[in-house]
């Protein structure tokens, strides 16, 4: 499922930790390893150098975010194609972070006096902010179909929380932690994310709707981090190993059992995205040329490779229910796409 935590989310937690801080649809040649051809779009939202597409839903709508010259904007574009630009009231930095099946966005956008608060964008476009009491920022990462949003709250620390739909809140932190980051939830409510207890060493944990928190590590990782956690409680992520220079993808089953993969011919494996099928969607980095590009692994193991024009960079972010895939790739300027198989 896409509703999970993105890279650019991470990185902007910890700036706020530290610091305190309509498209046209052309169709396009990407290159794709063997089997039939899946048919590709381009987009771009309104003025975009930067699209980052965030999740995608199950009728093929896509929320995401995107930088113009001035800033971050929130984006959706809807299944026919048509592209909304918004931001939050007062925002002069706006995320989308994830979509539902009813078309409800939650993200994360900054005021003018540096705070930042969560946010519920309706299906008809209108923007609620929400705020963890006595927080100095809050974000919105995942939402599931049900209107439950999973995300982060900051005061001298980062911890994690799940809003219900008649705006209930409920903190929690893994045992130890001095870091938490919520990636996913999934429609029983369950949530999975990675802390930290204070040093480099991040760790995996599932937290069940009941509030139950499981903790877990691939076995040797020096760094375990989820991406996706689907209705059948699978998780994907990927991991280190201290004496490897590599990142690896893994599998974790709901008993707790780890299959652990990687791209062929990668340097680095980054799953994004897992649906409900068990197809996993995700980024590699090429050893030999060092080019990122993306990959659709099935349930049963079998691997497409994907890049963009002339086999260029591509990042890909969330997989539906259908197997359409979206991210964004790079040929003289980013451009976002839809990847239906």
């Amino acid at each position: 499922m896409c509703e999970r935590l993105q890279t650019r989310s991470v990185v902007r937690l910890f700036q706020i930790l530290m610091f305190g801080i309509c498209a046209s649809l052309p169709i396009l040649p990407f290159a794709e390893a063997a089997g039939a051809k899946a048919l590709f779009i381009r987009f771009d939202p309104p003025n975009s150098i930067y699209p980052y597409e965030e999740s995608i839903n199950s009728f093929g709508a896509v929320a995401g975010s995107y930088l113009d010259s001035k800033s971050s904007h929130g984006f959706l574009r809807d299944s026919s194609g048509h592209i909304i630009a918004f931001d939050a009231a007062g925002s002069v930095y706006t995320e989308a972070l994830a979509l539902n099946d009813n078309g409800v966005i939650t993200g994360r956008y900054d005021d003018d006096n540096n705070a930042s608060h969560g946010f519920i964008r309706a299906a008809n476009g209108k923007v609620k902010q929400f705020d963890v009491a006595g927080a100095t920022a809050t974000a919105g990462i995942a939402i599931n179909g049900a209107g439950v949003v999973a995300g982060y709250y900051i005061d001298a620390q980062s911890h994690g929380f799940v809003r219900g739909p008649d705006g209930t809140i409920a903190v929690y932190d893994p045992p130890g932690s001095t870091f938490v980051s919520p990636v996913s939830i999934n429609s029983e409510g369950a949530v999975t994310g990675l802390y930290a207890e204070g040093g480099t060493v991040h760790h995996g944990f599932v937290r069940s709707s009941d509030g139950l928190i499981t903790t877990f590590d691939v076995a040797g990782a020096t760094t375990t981090a989820p991406v996706s956690i689907n209705d059948k409680g699978v998780i994907v992520g990927h991991y280190a190993i201290s004496d490897d220079s590599g990142e690896h993808g893994f599998i974790r089953a709901p008993d707790g059992t780890f299959t652990s993969f990687d791209v062929p011919g990668s340097q680095h494996t980054y799953p994004r995205s897992l649906n409900n099928a068990g197809t996993i969607a995700g980024t590699y980095e090429d050893a030999v040329d060092h080019v990122f590009r993306g990959f659709v692994r099935s349930n049963s193991g079998t691997m497409k490779l994907l890049s963009g024009p002339k086999h260029s960079e591509m990042d890909v972010h969330c997989i539906n229910q259908n197997g359409v895939t979206t991210g964004f790739y790079r040929v003289h300027k980013y451009h976002g796409f839809l990847r239906v198989p």
